[in-house]
């Protein structure tokens, strides 16, 4: 990331010895200071998590903080760049007063001899700290149980459930274990009530500017929300590594007293509804907002329906297809698995027709009704041949793994 920017002020600078020995020291303390910091962040995170009770579900909350912070500076940062090159005279003299440390890194790209000692001395400091703790705390934090919970035991009555619903709370239970099956594999579920809160905020004022931009194409925003709504619930995609997320552990799933199909219905169910639910949210929140007519309103239920469904049996079609049971880490067969992998373009294709059809071929000639009840129509055409496959050769299939 540096390298390019002390390129660029070499070239407008100049090219003198005190110049490029200062960019490239530059380039070294920056680096070594990023791994200083970064691991004393790490440090602090492990520390605090040993405090720490439900650590998957904090671990997605706080991820997604970020990413929302991320994108909040992302989307800013144009405007951030622009003021600062308008006013570089008095925003350089504000650091030099009140940020004097950023100052001396910035000294230290341009040749400055006693900036390049301060700040060489200070990150070499930092990274003898950083390694002095690492050294004498690593073992600790690596071997470290967490905190335990003393509990008595209390005798209760258990409450006897049907095999379908404790099948479904297993899977629920899987996904709530796991902080990276979450984000990767579930994201819309934690996105969809955050865009629904955002469409209740400041949505009449995107759909009257939308309007005006597509004017002369008719339905346009019911149709963007039904793309929207895909490009959501292709992020769902828990079915496409949960058989293989099974592992070596698979055989204790076989040996239930239950039918393979059970199983697969619990898998495709859990999608459903943590897919289902928050685009129900979304709907409800654009239609408290947005006048729909009655007609758009259930082509918009029946279109997130029937896509929920279509890519719940895909991804364990895939899921049962080209299973990875032999690993090591689950981040293999969440991140690294061909049947995740699969899915996703498989969404991110559909999304992609499903825009292109409408607003570069003559799609919107049908209108938004006629055009969006082809795509509801094939949705259970395609879920009817693989739904079948799943009910026959998939439970051989998953039988035999």
């Amino acid at each position: 990331v540096i390298l390019p920017a002390a390129l660029v002020y070499w070239v407008t600078a100049g090219v003198t010895l005190p110049v490029v020995l200062g960019g490239l020291l530059l380039t070294l303390l920056i680096s070594i200071f990023v791994l200083t910091i970064s691991c004393m962040l790490g440090w602090v995170v492990a520390r605090i998590s040993q405090k720490l009770r439900h650590k998957s579900l904090i671990t997605v909350l706080v991820s997604l903080a970020v990413f929302c912070l991320y994108y909040f500076v992302y989307f800013k940062a144009q405007t951030m760049i622009q003021q600062l090159l308008t006013n570089a005279a008095v925003y350089g003299a504000q650091i030099k007063g009140t940020a004097y440390p950023v100052y001396l890194f910035g000294s230290v790209g341009v040749g400055d001899v006693r900036a390049s000692i301060i700040v060489s001395v200070a990150v070499a400091v930092l990274f003898g700290l950083m390694w002095l703790l690492l050294s004498r705390s690593f073992l600790q934090i690596a071997t470290a149980t967490g905190k335990v919970v003393r509990r008595e035991y209390r005798e209760t009555r258990s409450r006897q459930r049907s095999s379908n619903t404790a099948l479904l709370c297993r899977e629920f239970s899987r996904f709530a274990a796991s902080s990276s099956y979450m984000l990767n594999c579930g994201l819309g579920t934690f996105l969809m009530p955050v865009c629904g809160i955002a469409v209740l905020w400041k949505g009449r004022e995107l759909f009257a500017v939308l309007d005006a931009i597509f004017a002369e194409t008719p339905d346009s925003v019911p149709f963007l929300l039904c793309v929207m709504l895909c490009s959501f619930a292709s992020m769902n995609f828990m079915t496409a590594p949960s058989v293989s997320l099974e592992g070596k552990s698979l055989w204790l799933l076989q040996s239930l007293p239950v039918e393979p199909w059970s199983i697969f219905q619990a898998k495709v169910r859990m999608q459903l509804l943590l897919t289902g639910l928050p685009l129900l949210l979304c709907i409800g929140c654009t239609a408290a907002v947005y006048p729909l007519h009655p007609m758009q309103l259930l082509m918009l239920l029946l279109f997130a329906g029937s896509y929920t469904l279509l890519m719940a049996l895909v991804g364990l079609f895939f899921g049962v297809k080209m299973p990875t049971l032999t690993w090591t880490n689950e981040i293999m067969p969440i991140k690294q698995g061909a049947p995740v992998m699969i899915t996703l373009f498989c969404g991110f294709g559909y999304m992609v027709l499903l825009f292109v059809g409408f607003m570069l071929l003559p799609g919107w000639m049908l209108g938004f009704l006629g055009y969006m009840s082809c795509f509801v129509g094939a949705n259970l055409l395609l879920s009817v041949p693989i739904y079948l496959w799943l009910r026959k050769q998939g439970v051989a299939r998953f039988s035999a793994l």
